[in-house]
């Protein structure tokens, strides 16, 4: 059943933005740190494990992983992997491949492998030292 309204923004993210509010915060909220994915699984196809170390190195290289989004990981190599199956297979209908390719940048975007939601990642991992009037001239530094 659809909630309304858009989803909330994590704390971290609000507090690189400068918008956090203490009246708002939930202080149940988990904190967790970044952290390199693992290896793909042994269990998985060939196609499958290629896809999973090409969007590990990405997603690594953001530094947006956390010790639980091990199983979303999972989902969005899985939606990729069907989507190029499907764009393979010449006996999938038109619906067929929208959907895998529909659900597969749905997870891309989800994770900032798409232009504008990398954008958004990097523009809320950048420091800009706003005493110095010319520091909008140069480029950003990204926070660890």
């Amino acid at each position: 059943m659809p909630s309304g309204g858009a989803n909330r923004l994590p704390t971290a993210i609000k507090e690189l933005k400068g918008t956090v509010k203490k009246c708002r915060e939930n202080a149940n909220e988990p904190r967790l740190q970044s952290k390199r994915l693992p290896g793909p699984p042994k269990t998985l196809a060939d196609d499958e494990r290629a896809v999973w170390r090409k969007l590990k190195k990405q997603i690594d290289l953001l530094r947006v992983a956390t010790e639980a989004d091990e199983t979303a990981f999972t989902i969005l190599v899985d939606a990729v992997v069907l989507h190029l199956r499907t764009k393979a297979d010449p006996n999938a209908s038109v619906q067929q491949k929208d959907r895998a390719r529909d659900g597969a940048s749905k997870e891309l975007a989800r994770w900032g492998l798409n232009p504008v939601d990398r954008a958004r990642v990097i523009q809320l991992a950048t420091v800009r030292d706003d005493s110095d009037p010319l520091s909008e001239f140069e480029p950003a530094e990204i926070v660890n």
